[in-house]
């Protein structure tokens, strides 16, 4: 019969009896197991109905196992694999692994017993089989059938580290259920009979959680404030975009004012009009004087300022006002004016 796997319940139309629990062992970086049991013997049934136990003649008496769907095989210590090999007469000369010739086939069962008393026993249909493994093909099939072998893992000679499992001709004759949530398994005997789909009967272990109105309030205003958070930030991005672009477009300081005010009283000094400032300014700059260009509102106001430079001021404050004020439109002048002005500026207002 095919496996299966049930998520969140199990198939009861697959046991064969009650369940037994067990706890969750914590991992373990040394021995990442989680489904251990102890085993409290292992027995080796002959066709005569005699029974021997694998963990005499020096082999422990009790060995924490692992239950591994993983590996198929069981794999014991040295010391209970010897006990083995000397009941059934094996030759380790023969062939490699845990093989014997047809002829010589164990007829016995092997009945794993753990220390709450749950016992599974693996008929001998299951332990011992013809020798299986890759044909021409790549397929997983019998290779040989002279030879048969058991499902114990030989590599463990002379190994020290031996992990005992219980692998998947365990799990053949036993249904396991996990429970992370729980920290918990079971194990239970599994039915041998053939099934069909329609047999099946799941019954589901997960918790059930009772719907409530509170939860749905919870998700619309998670979502709603979701959307609230988004268009802040959002906003946020635009305003500060908005704001550097600002910065990188900086705008001209109105003109100086020619009424009177204490903190500009050098205005009132004669000044050169703003007709003979810009045909001074063509006259003298090398880029203006084949130029048509005509004096801008620009112009004029550093033709005021450089005349403030021209002659004395007699407000010390005024002076240094202004002083600020023609180096910041210079300054500015160079960013978004056109050639002719910038001329103007390099060659009259600074120099």
């Amino acid at each position: 019969m095919d496996g299966a796997i049930v998520v969140g319940g199990y198939n009861s139309a697959r046991l064969a009896g009650n369940f037994t629990e067990f706890p969750l062992q914590q991992l373990d970086p040394k021995n990442a197991c989680p489904l251990q049991v102890t085993v409290a013997d292992v027995l080796y049934s002959f066709p005569n109905k005699t029974t021997k136990s694998l963990f005499t003649d020096g082999a422990s008496n009790r060995m924490i196992a692992c239950i591994e769907p993983f590996q198929q095989r069981f794999t014991f210590p040295e010391a209970v694999l010897d006990v083995f090999e000397t009941l059934t007469g094996h030759d380790r000369s023969f062939h490699s692994g845990l093989t014997y010739p047809v002829a010589q086939r164990p007829l016995g069962d092997l009945t794993v017993k753990l220390d709450n008393g749950y016992t599974s026993t693996i008929p001998n249909y299951e332990l011992v089989t013809k020798l299986r493994g890759s044909d021409e093909y790549g397929r997983y099939s019998i290779v040989n059938d002279s030879i048969v072998e058991v499902g114990i893992a030989f590599n463990v000679i002379n190994n020290t580290n031996v992990v005992p499992i219980l692998g998947g001709l365990f799990l053949t004759m036993n249904y396991l259920f996990v429970d992370y949530e729980m920290g918990l398994f079971k194990l239970a005997p599994a039915t041998q009979d053939a099934q069909d789909g329609s047999s099946e009967m799941l019954i589901a272990q997960c918790k059930k959680q009772a719907k409530s109105k509170s939860n749905v309030g919870v998700i619309v205003g998670s979502v709603i404030g979701g959307i609230a958070g988004l268009a802040l930030i959002a906003g946020a991005i635009f305003f500060y975009i908005r704001s550097r672009r600002r910065h990188k477009e900086p705008r001209l300081p109105p003109p100086p004012s020619t009424e009177v005010n204490d903190n500009v009283a050098c205005l009132f000094l004669p000044i050169e009009s703003a007709t003979n400032c810009a045909n001074t300014m063509r006259n003298r700059s090398s880029t203006l004087k084949n130029s048509q260009a005509q004096p801008s509102p620009i112009a004029t106001q550093f033709c005021h300022i450089r005349s403030l430079r021209r002659y004395p001021c007699r407000n010390l404050k005024g002076y240094n006002q202004f002083r600020r004020y023609a180096k910041y439109q210079r300054r500015t002048m160079h960013q978004y004016t056109n050639w002719a002005t910038r001329d103007m500026i390099e060659t009259f207002l600074i120099g």
